[in-house]
């Protein structure tokens, strides 16, 4: 989150690249800095004439650098944004080579961003993997107009979901928090959920963890807590009702056994730093995952010895070997394996 502060702060206080890339996974903080941005630079009378919005899986190099080239209208600033940009991706094998070098450095674009419109904030925004090679990105990142959108680490989710709490008159627990940042994939997930508690609660001056449970539908990896408990009490019949859950929500194999495992290694982890006297609090720290996660992890750990953690993950290994390769169809791959590790 630090990063986005200070993107706002240079917003504000003027410092503004006359060319951006916002790239990264963490879509909504880049969809937010798009409308500080417009909100800062475009005066709703004239957003007609002084912002342009360009598809950039559409426009060529030629349509950008025209209509940024473009001087403002009744205003001081024109703003033109260009989502979904393809021009910093990596190129094929062998496709610089087969351009030239002329008719790379004489590429439309890449001779706007050397000599930009003062006039102009051109923004490209993609959520894909950029080339930092490439001469482009290292013109914008020049007079520092490259950024990344980062995915928020878990303790910067739970402040955020904090502040959200605040901004509707109610003060989410940490437990609650916690379980909320679970149960949703990204930030968007968190937004829209949090206006349904604010919503439900009403009155009410606070949000608790059985509010959340109660509103937010649960995601397959809490589901996945379930299936690791039916197997530490040996219920092969629980733990893959839990498997057949996942897959009628349309969750993929290889994301199960992601999901399996990842659980998997968390209960091992969880019992090695326990078993050398580790408080929750270090294995919660050393763990870094939410004190949520980290309780189920160590309860779930009392009811396995080491040696069945490392032969599930092994197992697991191998069920994705045969189904890659065609040996085993997942679902009866997926049951012996459980049988197995009920059967001690």
């Amino acid at each position: 989150m630090r990063y986005y502060i200070q993107l706002l702060n240079n917003l504000k206080s003027g410092k503004i690249a006359p060319v951006n890339l916002f790239y990264g996974p963490e879509g909504y903080l880049r969809e937010q800095a798009i409308y500080q941005y417009k909100k800062v630079l475009v005066a709703p009378e004239t957003a007609e004439f002084n912002f342009d919005l360009l598809d950039g899986q559409e426009a060529s190099e030629e349509d950008v650098a025209a209509i940024a080239s473009s001087p403002p209208m009744m205003g001081e600033r024109r703003l033109v944004v260009v989502r979904r940009a393809r021009f910093f991706a990596s190129s094929p094998r062998g496709g610089a080579k087969k351009k030239g070098k002329k008719q790379q450095k004489n590429s439309p674009l890449l001779e706007y961003i050397a000599a930009p419109l003062s006039t102009t904030c051109l923004i490209f925004e993609t959520g894909d993997s950029v080339d930092r090679r490439k001469k482009a990105f290292k013109e914008i990142s020049g007079y520092g107009g490259a950024l990344e959108f980062s995915k928020l680490k878990t303790p910067e989710i739970i402040k955020w979901i904090t502040q959200l709490g605040r901004r509707g008159g109610k003060d989410v627990s940490r437990p609650a928090a916690e379980l909320l940042a679970v149960r949703c994939s990204d930030m968007y997930d968190i937004k829209n959920e949090m206006e349904k508690l604010i919503s439900y609660k009403g009155t009410g001056e606070s949000i608790n963890e059985d509010d959340v449970s109660f509103i937010v539908t649960d995601r397959g990896e809490e589901n996945i807590f379930a299936v690791v408990d039916a197997l530490g009490t040996q219920n092969y019949v629980k733990a893959l009702d839990g498997i057949r859950y996942l897959l009628l929500r349309k969750e993929s194999p290889q994301a199960i056994l992601g999901m399996l495992a990842r659980q998997v290694r968390l209960v091992l982890q969880a019992g090695e730093l326990s078993g050398i006297g580790c408080s929750f609090a270090e294995i919660s720290k050393q763990m870094k995952v939410p004190n949520f996660v980290c309780k189920n992890a160590l309860a779930q750990s009392k009811n396995f010895k080491t040696e069945e953690l490392v032969s599930l993950l092994r197992g697991m290994l191998q069920v994705d070997e045969h189904v890659k390769t065609g040996k085993q169809e997942f679902y009866p791959a997926i049951e012996m394996l459980l049988l197995d590790s009920c059967i001690k």
